[in-house]
Order: C-alpha cells, then structure tokens, then sequence
C-alpha cells in the first residue's frame, strides 16, 4: 500500500466515481434510533464478517465494544435508489472518547495482550491529555471480496482510502494517531509512508493469533499522503456524515 502516485487518484473512472461515495458513522449509539444507523451498522458488521473470514483465522473477532462509540469511515457503492453500500471500512477511535466512556483505549490493549511494552504509548497518551492534542487508534481495516478482487482498480481504491484517513484527521484536529501494522498485508509500510515511525518493537499481535505486527505512530501526515488526498478532494467534499 505504498508508493502512490497522485496520478493515480485521478485515475478513477468515470463510472466508478459516480457510484462511490464516502460515508462517516460518528459514535452510532447517540444516533441508535436513526434507521440509518442501524442500517450502516449492521452493513458494517457484515463486512467485517467477510472481510476478516476471507483473510484470518476463524477465531478473529472482527468487532469489539468500540465499534458502538467509535467513527466507522466507509467508501460505499451507492444505487440509483440512495441506498448505501460499504465496500471498504476502518474504524477510528479516540483517546478522549475512550476516556468518556471508560473504556480502555484500543492500541493499549493491543499490546498489553500481546505483552509487548507499552511504556512510550502511555507517555504518549499521558502528553495528549495534558497538552490537548488529539489522538486516536485507527484500525479494522476490511474490504469487501469481490472489491479486493478487483485488481485493476486497488490502486484507485487505496487512493481512497488514503483520502479518508489524512482528510479526516485534520478536519477532526486529532493531531497523531496509531495504527497496528501488519508485517503480512505490509500496513506496516503503507502507515510509514504515511508518516508514521514505530512506536516501541515488533510484537506478535495476540488477537490476531500472534501476526506479527508493529505499533506505528504517525505524528505528521507526509506530503505525498496530502497530494493523494488532494486529488480525491471532490469525493471527499460530497460524503455522508451521521453524528449525534
């Protein structure tokens, strides 16, 4: 996932840029009582049933209590009735939401299960706190089957997904985030090209039956994460946003 070219980006179809569209679900249990939060949210869920069963062991969880208050970002085929369809989606989750619910904030987790040290995550957290800056934990990435097949658009789509998280970043003011990348899918790399630097060593990621992994920190989006999203700008000016 590395190495994308903005050229790229403007490579999408005409066809296929008109029945994609971006959709943000923010925390779905203020807007539980929206159809289209529980539609969307149980969309998602089946997603993430496919996606993961497709690419990890039967074991792996493909949710946990955060998808209820975390943001699910989404690129959705839309129909000619409006009805929307994802195809690919990640969550983001917050220090400061985590914070509000009491909840534990998901990259620690991660790696207090995979017993690796989480002593310069803590500080990290702890700086947040005190200095006001946002901080969230990026993961769950799925894509539908049949999209991950699509060989001759993946880079088009990356594109996309790129666009999401650097635009939706800076809009948000959550300064740096984290993301858990896996050496297999190489995210690792794709989240350094982004930015990011290691935060702490290699570890056997404990949930996902000990794939190796690394807790990437990116405390800066680089420029050629910004052209990308910058060339997808329109995409991302028309999406859907549910928040309570």
């Amino acid at each position: 996932m590395q190495n994308e070219d903005p050229k790229q980006a403007d490579g999408l179809f005409d066809l296929l840029r008109r029945s994609l569209r971006i959709a943000i679900l923010e925390n779905p249990l203020a807007t539980w009582d929206q159809e289209l939060t529980r539609s969307l949210f149980c969309k998602i869920v089946a997603l993430k049933r496919s996606g993961y069963g497709s690419e990890h062991n039967e074991g792996v969880m493909p949710l946990d209590a955060s998808d209820f208050f975390g943001t699910h970002l989404m690129v959705c085929k839309e129909s000619s009735s409006g009805e929307l369809v994802p195809i690919i989606a990640y969550k983001s989750v917050t220090l400061e939401r985590c914070d509000h619910y009491r909840m534990t904030f998901p990259a620690l987790t991660v790696l207090q299960t995979s017993r690796s040290d989480a002593s310069r995550l803590l500080e990290l957290m702890e700086r947040s706190r005190k200095e006001g800056f946002g901080l969230s934990y990026d993961s769950s990435w799925t894509m539908d089957v049949d999209t991950r097949k699509d060989r001759a658009n993946s880079a088009s789509y990356r594109s996309l997904v790129t666009t999401i998280g650097v635009t939706y970043h800076l809009q948000k003011g959550l300064d740096q985030w984290l993301a858990a990348g896996i050496k297999r899918f190489k995210t690792d790399a794709y989240f350094s090209w982004m930015g990011g630097v290691p935060i702490g060593s290699e570890f056997k990621f404990f949930g996902l039956y000990d794939d190796p992994a690394a807790m990437i920190h990116v405390p800066h989006t680089s420029e050629a994460a910004l052209k990308v999203a910058e060339a997808n700008a329109d995409l991302w000016e028309r999406r859907l946003v549910i928040s309570g």
